[in-house]
């Protein structure tokens, strides 16, 4: 399916995808144009996903959607609306720099977490560290179940995209998950514990 055909899609589904989205609007600073554009996007990704994987595009675009409508909505996990009110700092879109008071800065919070942060810890040396210790098999099955270079795949889908069989995967990742845990207690017992 192409691009355009998936924004046709949409627009045929439109009311279907509206009600959708009205599930995830309670208590949300964004309006019903904010989610149609997220919609758009999502019948974009899933085009392009149940091309490449050879899935429903109906059902990546559902899934699609609903993640991203859920990572922006307060309280996107309840299934009633919540009475309790948005917070403000939900709201508040931060600038680079925040000032308090007349002489007093301080940086942005991300920035100041970053700069607090001990490169050795950041997650992405973790994992680099942590990719060390696998073969070379274990590196491509946890690139495709943890969707390091694309989308998370099942073990059946990575199993028929590496050529292996469901169980192999299986004990493969068992075997990715041990190292991890033994990769963290080395760490521990130098002092210095990994973020997560």
């Amino acid at each position: 399916m192409s691009g355009d055909e998936a924004v046709a899609w949409v627009n045929r589904y439109r009311r279907l995808v509206e009600r959708e989205i009205r599930k995830f609007m309670v208590n949300s600073p964004y309006e019903l144009g904010d989610y149609l554009g997220d919609a758009y996007e999502a019948a974009l990704v899933a085009a392009t996903v149940s091309e490449r994987k050879g899935i429903s595009f109906s059902s990546t675009f559902w899934l699609t959607l609903k993640r991203n409508a859920s990572r922006v909505s307060p309280c996107a996990n309840a299934r009633r609306g919540s009475s309790v009110s948005l917070p403000e700092f939900d709201c508040r879109e931060y600038s680079d720099e925040v000032y308090y008071g007349e002489d007093v800065h301080q940086p942005d919070p991300e920035e100041f977490l970053i700069l607090r942060s001990d490169p050795a810890l950041t997650e992405e040396s973790v994992l680099l560290q942590l990719m060390e210790r696998l073969m070379p098999v274990e590196r491509k099955v946890l690139t495709c179940v943890c969707g390091l270079q694309g989308a998370r795949m099942s073990y059946s889908e990575t199993a028929l995209f590496l050529g292996m069989t469901h169980g192999a995967v299986s004990q493969s990742f068992r075997r990715i998950m041990r190292k991890a845990l033994q990769y963290r207690a080395d760490c521990a017992s130098a002092g210095c514990i990994p973020c997560r």
